[in-house]
């Protein structure tokens, strides 16, 4: 197995927003309203079709990852969900997802990469805020395996794919040794 440890480089730049995400709450009737709000990433000099080239990047800080639904829009209205109410480890959520490498992406695979797309964020519970802090979307044209420092601790970018691994030589070195130990014995 061969592990990608890198960022992808996409050809859009990354829009650094820090915006508020709304809380959900509670309503005066007793009903409960989930915190929304949507972001727009408007690319206009690629109109060449998806082809398995697309990546997207995402940075939320939010105490409670698990309260959170993000969605991501094509210009075409075709929906994916990136993350889905799932529990993260801290209160920062990185992540880079390519079409090469994530089969959600590949929902995209045809349409037009310009145009506008949409970023929806929904928390459906109540008692942490946090912020869209950056996201990226576009082309990959290739990996920097020499900066990971934006993926964080608990956030490594590994992409597996076929190829032999690392850890055969010194095993097998090792099986080796111990078999010519044991016939001396």
């Amino acid at each position: 197995m061969t592990v990608i440890k890198g960022l992808p480089q996409l050809t859009q730049a990354r829009q650094t927003l820090n915006a508020t995400l709304p809380d959900a709450s509670v309503a005066s009737n007793g009903a409960q309203n989930n915190g929304f709000k949507s972001f727009n990433f408007i690319i206009n000099d690629d109109a060449n079709a998806i082809r398995s080239d697309l990546g997207v990047y995402l940075h939320i800080n939010h105490a409670s990852t698990s309260d959170l639904r993000v969605v991501l829009v094509s210009p075409a209205g075709t929906r994916i969900t990136l993350h889905a109410n799932t529990a993260h480890q801290g209160d920062d959520l990185v992540r880079y997802w390519t079409s090469q490498h994530d089969d959600l992406l590949q929902a995209f695979d045809g349409e037009s990469l310009a145009g506008n797309w949409r970023l929806e964020v929904t928390d459906y519970a109540q008692g942490n805020s946090g912020e869209l802090v950056a996201w990226q979307m576009g082309r990959v044209t290739g990996f920097d395996c020499q900066k990971t420092d934006d993926l964080g601790p608990n956030n490594a970018l590994d992409i597996a794919s076929s190829g032999g691994g690392a850890l055969s030589w010194p095993l097998l070195l090792v099986g080796l040794i111990w078999g010519g130990w044991r016939a001396r014995q």
